[in-house]
């Protein structure tokens, strides 16, 4: 019996260490800007895996933004261009932009259509597709009240989400009308400066 009860303790205190080790360590202390919106997604992780067009993952990156968009939404139109700036900006220092293509209707759209699309709203990085936007509605549209399909996502190099902007539209402007988008702006280059300098970029 002793030996039975002290085989069990053994396996218990086993399986105990087998399921700490596989928790994972809580995100670092943010020092990035606080999200106006989608908060709650911070820490998560997105099944990019997923995603068709693969090839943006090939390479380990520090941060990867990932702006979700269609050829349908102006808003989409307004924001690849700002897309671009920063990948032009901080593509140098370690930032892995990716497009994410999710038609309206969702339905299939070939890559080389993608591409093109991207190319005439001035955006010229790496494209994914998350056609029937099975991803999306995964980790976003399905957990939680959303305003916008359209919304972007700040990675560091775990995978965990560090930022959010919850859409629909950013670009930098000196015209006050477009406040908002100029200020959401200025907060993605805030959180990817300071993701960069957290992975010593």
């Amino acid at each position: 019996m002793v030996r039975t009860i002290t085989g069990w303790l053994l396996g218990a205190a086993g399986l105990l260490a087998g399921c700490h080790a596989s928790v994972e360590s809580p995100p670092p202390a943010d020092t990035l800007p606080a999200p106006r919106a989608g908060g709650d997604v911070l820490g998560a992780r997105i099944p990019v895996e997923r995603l068709e067009d693969g090839s943006p993952w090939d390479e380990p990156a520090p941060a990867t933004l990932l702006r979700w968009w269609t050829d349908t939404c102006p808003w989409c139109e307004a924001s690849l261009p700002a897309l671009e700036e920063l990948r032009a900006r901080f593509e140098p220092r370690g930032l892995r932009t990716v497009a994410v293509y999710h038609p309206k209707p969702p339905r299939a759209v070939a890559a080389d259509a993608v591409r093109d699309l991207a190319a005439e709203r001035g955006y010229r990085g790496p494209l994914a597709r998350d056609l029937h936007w099975d991803v999306l509605r995964e980790f976003w549209l399905d957990t939680g009240p959303r305003p916008a399909t359209s919304a972007s996502f700040l990675l560091d190099g775990t995978g965990r989400i560090r930022f959010v902007h919850p859409g629909p539209v950013f670009f930098p402007s000196d015209d006050p009308e477009h406040g908002r988008e100029d200020a959401d702006f200025a907060d993605l280059v805030r959180a990817v400066e300071a993701l960069l300098e957290e992975a010593g970029r």
